[in-house]
């Protein structure tokens, strides 16, 4: 219970921008879980020792100690994918972890330049998420998440310039959560990343010249984003930057159009103008 209260106490404080106490009290807690790791083989204390390598990870990815970062989030999906149980619940809870170790694994190799490695690492969250959500059919949350690792390795193949395929990753994303969104209207994280969707498959598809169908899809994302924004204005920690974003979209989209050749004077000035305003919200 002591390690379980310092991996707490490592998330808050990685939350609230305190990296080093994070890291101080992550560390604490991996110390004390493994001191009882070898007389340990309940699922659930295996779990307690997977958690406290994961609050590390992440610990030391904020403080941009990348390497070790890598090193303890691989101990967590290494002992994550040993664990079995007959608990179900429990089960579905330690893959539902798994994946998001994989996913911040991912984060990881993206952010030190390695997108490759990146997206073999969120398709292996994948993976978990899909076997999860094909068990439970009628579980919205791992459908959900399957559409967040896919537009999380859409990303990773547009950090790698392969727009053809980011746009077909974000095209699977966004119908996913066309659908979730479609049949929960109460589901605000499933519109948040649809709008999101819309716009990061926006701006690809106007990089690959379907300017049209790329400038509708970031309308949408950006109507989406201001909607929820508007509704809720107080909670705005993800809802302001995706409003950020999307305006960043809708910039790039016209900066893009102004430097087509070929175009009137009059029309490339116009796109310049528009830009600017959009960059400026």
């Amino acid at each position: 219970r002591l390690a379980n209260t310092y991996e707490m106490l490592g998330l808050m404080l990685s939350s609230s921008g305190e990296y080093q106490e994070a890291l101080d009290y992550a560390q604490k807690a991996v110390q004390i879980e493994e001191r009882f790791d070898s007389a340990r083989s309940a699922a659930a204390d295996q779990e307690g020792l997977a958690g406290s390598y994961y609050v590390l990870g992440v610990a030391q990815h904020d403080l941009a100690e990348f390497q070790d970062s890598l090193a303890s989030l691989r101990k967590s999906a290494a002992i994550r994918e040993m664990i079995t149980t007959t608990d179900a619940d429990l089960y579905a809870q330690v893959r539902t972890r798994l994946s998001g170790t994989y996913g911040e694994i991912g984060t990881v190799f993206s952010e030190i330049g390695r997108p490759a490695d990146a997206i073999a690492a969120t398709r292996q969250g994948l993976d978990v998420m899909n076997t999860l959500a094909a068990a439970h059919p009628k579980d919205r949350s791992f459908r959900e998440y399957v559409f967040e690792h896919t537009d999380v390795i859409a990303s990773y193949f547009e950090q790698m310039g392969d727009h053809a395929q980011a746009e077909g990753y974000y095209e699977k994303a966004q119908a996913g959560f066309k659908a979730t969104s479609a049949s929960d209207p109460n589901d605000t994280n499933s519109k948040l990343w649809l709008g999101v969707s819309d716009s990061e498959l926006g701006k690809v598809q106007v990089e690959l010249g379907e300017v049209t169908t790329g400038m509708e899809n970031i309308r949408a994302g950006l109507e989406i984003a201001l909607a929820l924004y508007q509704a809720d204005p107080s909670e705005n920690t993800d809802k302001l930057p995706n409003v950020a974003s999307a305006y960043a979209a809708s910039g790039f989209a016209f900066a893009h159009m102004a430097e087509q050749p070929g175009i009137a004077a009059a029309e490339r000035l116009r796109d310049w103008k528009q830009s600017q305003a959009q960059y400026q919200k």
